[in-house]
C-alpha cells in the first residue's frame, strides 16, 4: 500500500499505481468521479492499460545521499546562490552532480533493486523499461517542478536500469531545478540539499509508432472546459521535452458530451525528429 502514497514515491508513481489497481479490480475504494472514469476507459474499443512498475522510494534516496549530504549543503547553501548570478547555479549543479555521480549504491540498495527488477521481469520479460524521476517535492498546489528532472526510456537489463536510476538521482541537482527551488522558499524550504526524491521503473510497450500527452484542460488558460492532445512520432519524450513541434488538437468538452464534433483547433507540427531511445531526423517518407 505504501506505493500509493505520493510522499514515498511521488505523484507519477502513486497515480499510476492507483490507476493500475482500479483498472485491474484490485481496489474498490473509488470516488464517484474516479469510478465513472474507470468505467469509461474499460468500455473503450481499444485496451487501456497501466503498465507494471516498481518504485525507488524517497527513503531509499535519502539513505543514498546521507553520506554526502553535508557537502551537498555546502554546494547548495543559499548564501552562495544569487538569482542575478547564473554562474552560481551552474557551479552548484556541477559540484553537486559530480558528488552524486561518484557516490556508490550500497549493496543493500542494489540487492533490493534487483529483487524488484526480477519481479518486474517475471511479469513481462524482455520488454524495454522507462526509468522516471518522480519527486514527492516536484509538484504542489502552488508550484510545479515538472520536467526539470530526467527520464530514461527504452532501458534493458538490470545494469542499464541501475545506471538510469543513478542518472535520475543526478538530475535532482539540475541547474534549472536548483534555480526554481531557490526562488520558491515558501514551497521548498531553506534546505535545498535534502529535498525528497524518488524514481519509478515501469514497463514500456515494445513497439511505439506515436506517443504524446493528453491534458484535461487548456494548458495556456487552464480552463477546464477543454481537452488538449499533443503527439508526434516515436516515444513521448519528443513531446514532453519540447524538442520538436508536435501535432496539437484542442477539443471542447461540452459538444463531446453531446456526441458532437468538439474539435475547435488543430495545429500541424513540423515533427522534426523522432525519439526511440535515440534521436533520429524524420524523413519525408
Amino acid at each position: 500500500p505504501d506505493i500509493l502514497n505520493k510522499e514515498f514515491v511521488g505523484g507519477k508513481s502513486a497515480k499510476q499505481a492507483d490507476i493500475y489497481r482500479k483498472l485491474n479490480g484490485l481496489d474498490d475504494n473509488m470516488s464517484p468521479k474516479a469510478e465513472t472514469i474507470i468505467k469509461q476507459l474499460q468500455s473503450l474499443p481499444m485496451k487501456v492499460i497501466a503498465e507494471n512498475q516498481f518504485g525507488i522510494t524517497d527513503f531509499a534516496y535519502q539513505l543514498f545521499i546521507a553520506p554526502i549530504l553535508p557537502q551537498l549543503r555546502v554546494y547548495l547553501d543559499r548564501g552562495s546562490l544569487d538569482l542575478k548570478d547564473n554562474e552560481s547555479f551552474t557551479t552548484a549543479e556541477e559540484n553537486s552532480q559530480a558528488l552524486v555521480s561518484e557516490q556508490d549504491f550500497s549493496p543493500e540498495f542494489v540487492e533490493a533493486a534487483q529483487i524488484a527488477f526480477e519481479w518486474l521481469e517475471s511479469k513481462n520479460p524482455g520488454v524495454p523499461r522507462a526509468v522516471r524521476s518522480t519527486a514527492p517535492s516536484e509538484d504542489g498546489a502552488e508550484f510545479s517542478g515538472s520536467g526539470k528532472y530526467s527520464t530514461k526510456l527504452r532501458q534493458f537489463g538490470f545494469e542499464q536500469i541501475l545506471g538510469a536510476i543513478k542518472k535520475c538521482f543526478v538530475s535532482r541537482f539540475n541547474r534549472g531545478a536548483i534555480h526554481y527551488q531557490f526562488g520558491a522558499p515558501q514551497a521548498f524550504g531553506e534546505d535545498l540539499a535534502s529535498l525528497s526524491f524518488a524514481v519509478m521503473v515501469q514497463d514500456m510497450q515494445p513497439q511505439i509508432d506515436v506517443a504524446g500527452t493528453i491534458f484535461t484542460a487548456d494548458t495556456q488558460s487552464k480552463h477546464a472546459g477543454f481537452v488538449e492532445i499533443n503527439f508526434t512520432y516515436g516515444l513521448g519524450e519528443a513531446v514532453v521535452s519540447g524538442r520538436v513541434s508536435s501535432d496539437s488538437w484542442m477539443f471542447a468538452k461540452r459538444p463531446l458530451r453531446l456526441g458532437l464534433d468538439g474539435l475547435i483547433d488543430f495545429k500541424l507540427g513540423q515533427k522534426q525528429e523522432r525519439f526511440d531511445g535515440q534521436w533520429h531526423p524524420n524523413t519525408s517518407d
